[in-house]
């Protein structure tokens, strides 16, 4: 597609294939699996011959496989995760990116009747089936090669009560090396879903325009 068959290089621009191959290094699957099912050596090509195998079709995959995607995406999650490290989370704002941790905060606003919109507040609670009381945390253990292991962070309390059973939730801590901060985190997630059991929703003007993601507010 951009290969020039007769330089055999990459160019910018769409190339016609006339269907004949040359031999180089390829990471493309579907290349790969045509080399698997004709080699003769490591192959199926003692079973299969090339013209067995519909080629035009690998080369419509091929450009799939090929086609080039924005970096951006992955690149967000690898600092989204490492922002949870420290319970954080990035926003862009203003031009800039913003880290926002989740910690105790003083309240910066406060919400009423009088300055939301129809003096409406509509409330949801959180399914009591859907609050752990324990939560599985994956982390890596310096002293046994970073291998994975798993710590349990549990609600015992709840957990010794006849009417209730384990409800866990896994949870990994990204660049973690500590079991004690493995437990730390497990216990933040435990005590969100079990003390923030409440979304409140509600409308209002451009007063509260200076308000960000992670602000603490209050509602009268």
């Amino acid at each position: 597609y951009r290969r020039s068959p007769s330089t055999e290089k990459i160019t910018t621009t769409e190339q016609d294939w006339d269907g004949s191959f040359y031999q180089s290094w390829s990471n493309n699957p579907a290349w790969i699996l045509y080399d698997l099912m004709t080699n003769k050596r490591y192959g199926l090509g003692n079973y299969i011959t090339a013209a067995q195998i519909n080629k035009w079709e690998l080369f419509g995959i091929g450009r799939y496989c090929d086609e080039l995607v924005p970096a951006n995406i992955p690149a967000y999650k690898v600092i989204s995760d490492l922002a949870s490290v420290m319970r954080g989370m990035i926003v862009w704002k203003n031009g800039e990116a913003l880290v926002i941790q989740d910690s105790e905060k003083d309240p910066v606003y406060q919400f009423s009747n009088g300055n939301v919109i129809n003096g409406e507040f509509e409330y949801e609670g959180s399914a009591l089936k859907s609050r752990s009381n324990q939560v599985i945390v994956t982390w890596n253990n310096p002293k046994d090669l970073y291998r994975k292991r798993e710590e349990y962070v549990e609600n015992e309390e709840v957990l010794q009560l006849d009417d209730d059973f384990v409800k866990p939730s896994k949870l990994t801590a990204f660049g973690c090396t500590s079991r004690g901060q493995a437990r730390r985190l497990g216990k933040w997630k435990m005590l969100s879903e079990n003390l923030n059991t409440q979304t409140v929703s509600f409308k209002t003007s451009i007063n509260a325009s200076f308000l960000q993601p992670g602000d603490i507010i209050n509602v009268l």
